[in-house]
C-alpha cells in the first residue's frame, strides 16, 4: 500500500447547512419556530469506542469478541472490520479506514415559542398597561438524527449535551 493507494474517505465539514423558521399569528396567538441542521457530515468515533476494536487486542482491553474475530487479518483479507493491532507496521489497515466514519447528520429545533397578547377587557379600563404578552418558549426542544452519541453538533470528547431550556415570559408595555 502506498500514498497512491490513498483516497478521501470521509469529510468532517458538513456538506450543506440549512435552517428554517417561521413566525405564525392568529388573533392574540403568536408561535414561532426555527430548525438548523447539517446534511452530510461524517465523524470519527471515538477510535473504534463503538466496538473496542481500537484499545484492544495485545494490550490488556477487553475486545467485543464477534467483531475482535472477525477483524482484518492476513487469514481474513476481505474483512471489512479494521485489524486490532497496534503495530505501526499495520497503520495503513488501522486507522485509514472508513469503518469507524459515522453519519451525522441531523435536524435540531433550536427555538419553539408561544406567546398570548392579553385582550383589553383583561388590562381593565384605567389602562395601567397598553399591552400585556405572556409567553413560553423552549430552546433546544429535539433532535432528530441517527447519531449514535449524545449530540452531533459537540466535539466527541465532550461529555456534556447542549442544554434544553425552558422560559416563562412576561412583556409589558406602559
Amino acid at each position: 500500500i502506498t500514498g497512491a493507494d490513498q483516497t478521501l474517505i470521509a469529510n468532517t465539514a458538513p456538506k450543506f447547512n440549512f435552517s428554517i423558521g417561521n413566525n405564525f399569528s392568529y388573533k392574540n396567538f403568536q408561535f414561532s419556530i426555527f430548525f438548523a441542521g447539517q446534511k452530510l457530515t461524517e465523524y470519527a468515533s471515538w477510535g473504534g469506542a463503538i466496538t473496542g476494536l481500537y484499545d484492544q487486542v495485545g494490550q490488556g482491553w477487553n475486545a467485543y469478541y464477534p467483531e475482535a474475530n472477525q477483524r482484518w487479518t492476513t487469514l481474513t483479507p476481505n474483512s471489512s472490520i479494521p485489524s486490532g493491532l497496534t503495530d505501526p507496521k499495520c497503520n495503513n489497515y488501522q486507522n485509514a479506514s472508513n469503518y469507524y466514519y459515522i453519519n451525522a447528520t441531523f435536524l435540531r429545533c433550536q427555538d419553539i415559542m408561544l406567546g398570548y397578547n392579553l385582550p383589553d377587557k383583561l388590562l381593565g379600563n384605567k389602562k395601567t398597561f397598553k399591552r400585556v404578552n405572556i409567553s413560553f418558549d423552549v430552546n433546544n426542544a429535539f433532535l432528530i438524527t441517527k447519531y449514535p452519541y449524545l449530540d452531533p453538533q459537540i466535539d466527541q470528547s465532550s461529555f456534556y449535551p447542549l442544554n434544553r431550556g425552558f422560559i416563562i415570559g412576561i412583556n409589558a408595555g406602559f
